[in-house]
Parts: structure tokens; C-alpha cells; sequence
């Protein structure tokens, strides 16, 4: 064994105590692998740093595991209120179909035609939470509840 430090690049020293039976092992433990005694306790240090990197690495994996089966989950609640939601579209296309099929009957071409091509501002009055309609924009003989809100199919119609 050679006291060659510089020739592998190691110029500076550590120093650091152990008892005397660790000595003695880690002596032990160089002599048996042709190392001094300051190179095999620098091999067991770069050793155990290569170890805390790898599980630091494990560790980091582990959370982009986790992260990936959160952005999962919330992908797969997402599809599900997809889901629902479309249910729920279907549903109230139904009822208006239904809705529509049975007042149809009661109300003549003209008044359905006008219905229809007023709907989407009514709509947006509704979903604005505008105020209802100025008196004078209704006909004098229509009833108006204190709400705003039509009280029946036929006085929505008119509208």
C-alpha cells in the first residue's frame, strides 16, 4: 500500500473519529482489499453517497408516481361529470321535446313560430337575471305577475 494521495486528485484532508475496534475493522477490511486506510474509507463514503442519491431519486420518482395518479383520478372525475352532464342534456332535451309536442297542439303555427324565434332572447334574460320586460313592451291585457314571472305556459308564449 502506497501513501499516493495526490496522484488520484486527493489534495485535501479529512479528518474524523472512530473508536478503536472500528479502527481496527476498517483497517482490517483495507488491508484485505490491497486499499489504505484513507482510500477504502473514501470508496465506503462515495459508496453511501451514491445509495442517498439513488434513493433520493427513488423518492423523486415516487412523488411523479403520485402526481401522475392524482392528474388519473381527476381525469377519470372529470369523464364521469362529462358524463353526467351529457345525461343530464339528453334528459332536458326530452322533456323540451315532450314539453314542445304537447303544447303544440294548443297553439297555432304563427304563435310556435314566434315562439321559437324569440326563445334564445328570453333565455338570455333568465340566465342574465335581467328584469322582466317593461309594461310597455307587453300587451295591456296581459297579466304580469309581481315576480316578473309568467304565470302559465300561455302568458310565457306571449311574451
Amino acid at each position: 500500500m502506497t501513501n499516493n494521495n495526490t496522484s488520484d486528485g486527493r489534495t485535501k484532508r479529512v479528518t474524523f473519529y472512530v473508536n478503536a475496534e472500528e479502527r481496527d475493522a476498517l483497517k482490517q477490511e483495507a488491508d484485505d482489499r490491497g486499499k489504505s486506510l484513507s482510500g477504502y474509507c473514501l470508496q465506503l463514503i462515495r459508496r453511501q453517497r451514491q445509495l442517498d442519491a439513488e434513493e433520493q431519486l427513488a423518492e423523486d420518482l415516487n412523488v411523479e408516481q403520485r402526481l401522475t395518479q392524482i392528474v388519473n383520478e381527476a381525469a377519470e372525475d372529470m369523464a364521469d361529470a362529462a358524463q353526467a352532464l351529457e345525461e343530464q342534456q339528453r334528459l332536458s332535451g326530452k322533456y323540451s321535446i315532450a314539453l314542445w309536442e304537447l303544447l303544440k297542439a294548443d297553439y297555432a303555427d304563427p304563435k310556435r313560430r314566434d315562439a321559437i324565434a324569440t326563445s334564445h332572447e328570453r333565455l338570455n334574460k333568465v340566465i342574465d337575471m335581467e328584469a322582466p320586460p317593461d309594461a310597455d313592451d307587453l300587451e295591456e291585457d296581459e297579466p304580469q305577475s309581481d315576480s316578473g314571472k309568467a304565470k302559465s305556459v300561455d302568458e310565457l308564449l306571449d311574451r
